[in-house]
């Protein structure tokens, strides 16, 4: 006999047929983090290195065109391109990367001349000139032998703090004046200077010349070096050496040559409002070589001379004797 069918329903069929469904998936796990930093690869490294000189170039040659467009904007045509502002652009060499961890650094140095520095340049050339010509004009204005002296010199001071000017000694004077200049006060020929002209005070003044000292000097130097030797007689003080100049015995750029000036009163009221005096000589000299000059332009020991005499004149009208250099002139 055969077996029997069994048969089953299409309800049990599709229920046993039917996959039990997949379980859900859980949360994906965290990766950990690394604390090393991401490393870019050498390949991009090169390609930065390889790209840097193409776009610093660019932009070099972009801000050179840019320059030049508004310069010639601001600037008419003709005028010097050198007075526009010139840019030097110099990029510093990339160095190889020692390692793929670090790309290297593109330095750029713009080192700019502008106009105006130039044109400051040239404002200090142009005092510089403008300084050397008035030193030029002062020096050729400078008072010599046989000039009148103007009632307009500069003012100076006297040991004991007062001020004066020539015109005004030169009013209570009888006949004129002695001025020894003398480049410091109590140095070696500067006090024997002093020193010979103290002793030979008496005789100039009987001669109707009365004595002075000039120097460079403050009054407290000065007054000090009176009191220490002795000096019978007034010594001027010109520390901005304005009175130097206009007698020609300043020392460039300041101090005094060692020198005797012998001035001759002016007779008259009218003349002497407008010229006090007349330089009857003014020569550089020694100590000993100073007095001797004004011994002789004075008239001391039958000697006297005019302004024409006492030695040969050298291009600046100064007298030159012939021991002069040998004896300590210019030596303090």
């Amino acid at each position: 006999m055969s077996e029997p069918v069994l048969r089953r329903s299409g309800r049990n069929i599709a229920k046993k047929e039917a996959a039990p469904p997949p379980p859900a998936p859980g949360p994906a796990p965290k990766k950990r983090a690394s604390t090393e930093p991401k490393k870019p690869s050498a390949k991009k490294a090169r390609t930065v290195v390889d790209k840097a000189p193409t776009v610093v170039k660019n932009a070099v040659s972009k801000d050179k065109d840019s320059k030049k467009e508004d310069a010639s904007k601001k600037k008419p045509e003709g005028e010097a391109s050198a007075s526009a502002a010139a840019a030097e652009v110099k990029a510093a060499p990339i160095p190889a990367a020692e390692s793929s961890s670090a790309a290297p650094t593109v330095t750029t140095t713009i080192v700019t001349t502008t106009a105006g520095t130039k044109s400051a340049a040239k404002a200090k050339s142009g005092k510089a000139k403008a300084k050397r010509a008035d030193a030029a004009e002062e020096a050729a204005a400078a008072l010599g032998d046989g000039d009148l002296l103007p009632n307009t010199l500069p003012e100076v001071q006297t040991h004991d703090g007062g001020k004066t000017t020539l015109t005004a000694i030169l009013a209570q004077a009888s006949k004129g004046i002695v001025i020894f200049a003398y480049p410091k006060a109590s140095t070696p020929e500067c006090t024997t200077q002093a020193c010979l002209f103290r002793d030979n005070y008496t005789a100039f003044t009987d001669a109707g010349y009365s004595v002075y000292g000039l120097s460079g000097d403050q009054p407290v130097a000065n007054e000090k070096f009176r009191n220490k030797q002795n000096l019978t007689y007034t010594l001027l003080c010109d520390p901005t050496y304005e009175l130097h100049e206009k007698l020609g015995i300043k020392k460039s750029p300041k101090g005094t040559v060692r020198s005797v000036i012998i001035i001759e009163k002016t007779s008259g009221d009218a003349a002497a409002a407008t010229h006090p005096g007349k330089i009857l000589r003014k020569t550089k000299a020694s100590a000993h070589v100073s007095l001797q000059v004004a011994k002789e332009v004075v008239g001391l020991d039958g000697t006297k001379k005019d302004a024409e005499g006492g030695g040969k004149k050298d291009a600046a009208g100064d007298v030159t004797l012939p021991d002069a250099g040998a004896a300590g002139e210019g030596v303090a």
